[in-house]
């Protein structure tokens, strides 16, 4: 061991003894921390911030990916208790998700410490087997680290990479979004605006509960006080207990890395952003926006996968068509970083001659000559391809 835990040992300050600590009080942290409690663990759970729950509760991401059939959600084990707690829909309101975490944290037994960032690791044959925060020394046979930028594995000397460079592009991120909360909002002309957008005009937009999701030609119009910096897509809404929305639609460019006060700078000129976007929505459409005010950004902004329609279908939609364009995608990006070269021509030449069937569904006659000029074999069946056969394909295609 090292000098200061030597130290400290031989001075009688000890170790706290768990079976096992979790950093970071994320929503994998929190259920990570549950389900070890549940067998009979003693358990601690380290947050440096001020909350749990990470991009639930501090980022305010409050509408859930949901994935349904014909008997049910998907989901199940402690995921399916939280949806539970927080009223069974796809958007919640997040100080009801925060205390629905604790909840189940406290009844689990799992000990909990807030504002306790990192001060020291301490690393024994390449495996962590104690680490220091100001609140005291922890040790325990095993440590889980669920932080989003992944701190204590870094600290412990795991190797990592950034952004995108497992791919052998480059290292750059996907774009961040900085949640924001509007108030003074009619979610009833809201509600009945989206669903009028999506049904009559066919553009994709709803709503349905707390959830909404549409307004892109709304949007389209808005010009970023620096669009190498911002953008911003359809409004993805979900209503709060006390009538406020919170809107994921403002998006963060040049997010990279960790640091606290890059991050923080980041953020307070973000939130000048969001108050351009909110007086461009009071403009544009006066009968909805028109009252409306901003009442706060998030505390974080996470990085997501930016979807702009859709995703609250509560289905993994395995049995709708692919697109022609998005098949074509998914192989392009893999032979580009990955090769072969060969492969990645045909691709490419794919694209080109089939430019104007790219948003259309991929026809199976159209997939086989991409098969065979790959030199793979035919695929069978019938019109159109599906995802789910599509993802069984690209399994196949991507060793």
């Amino acid at each position: 061991m090292r000098t200061w835990l030597a130290f400290l040992l031989f001075f009688g300050l000890g170790l706290a003894q768990y079976d096992l600590v979790v950093y970071g009080a994320t929503p994998q942290g929190v259920t990570a921390a549950v389900a070890a409690a549940q067998e009979g663990l003693k358990v601690l759970l380290l947050e440096p911030g001020r909350g749990v729950g990470g991009v639930l509760t501090q980022g305010w991401l409050a509408t859930l990916d949901l994935a349904k059939d014909k008997e049910g959600l998907l989901q199940r084990g402690l995921f399916l208790d939280f949806y539970r707690r927080i009223g069974e829909e796809a958007s919640f309101d997040v100080k009801r998700a925060e205390e629905a975490l604790l909840a189940m944290l406290r009844e689990a037994g799992v000990e909990l410490r807030l504002e306790a960032p990192l001060d020291r690791v301490e690393v024994d044959g390449g495996t962590v087997v104690a680490l220091a925060t100001p609140g005291g020394l922890f040790q325990a046979p095993y440590f889980v680290d669920a932080t989003d930028t992944a701190e204590l594995a870094f600290r412990a000397g795991a190797g990592f990479t950034l952004g995108r460079e497992d791919t052998g592009l480059d290292r750059r991120s996907m774009a961040a979004t900085l949640v924001f909360r509007l108030e003074g909002v009619p979610w009833g002309a809201v509600f009945l605006a989206l669903n009028y957008e999506g049904q009559v005009r066919r553009t994709g937009a709803g709503a349905w509960g707390r959830s909404g999701w549409g307004f892109g030609e709304l949007v389209r119009g808005y010009v970023p006080s620096d669009p190498s910096r911002y953008a911003l897509r359809g409004l993805n809404l979900s209503r709060q207990d006390d009538g406020n929305l919170l809107v994921n639609a403002l998006l963060l460019f040049g997010v990279e890395g960790a640091d606290p006060l890059s991050l923080k700078r980041k953020r307070v000129e973000a939130a000048l952003e969001a108050e351009r976007v909110v007086a461009y929505l009071r403009e544009k459409d006066p009968l909805l926006f028109g009252t409306a005010h901003l009442a706060g950004v998030a505390p974080k902004y996470p990085v997501v996968a930016q979807a702009t329609t859709g995703y609250l279908k509560g289905s993994l939609g395995l049995s709708e068509p692919v697109l022609l364009g998005d098949f074509l995608a998914n192989l392009e990006h893999y032979y580009r970083a990955k090769g072969p070269e060969e492969r990645l021509r045909v691709v490419l030449k794919a694209r080109e001659l089939f430019r104007e069937e790219l948003q259309k569904p991929l026809k199976r006659l159209t997939l086989n000559q991409l098969l065979q000029a790959l030199g793979e074999g035919r695929l069978s069946g019938a019109d159109p391809v599906t995802r789910g056969e599509a993802a069984l394909l690209l399994y196949r295609l991507l060793p």
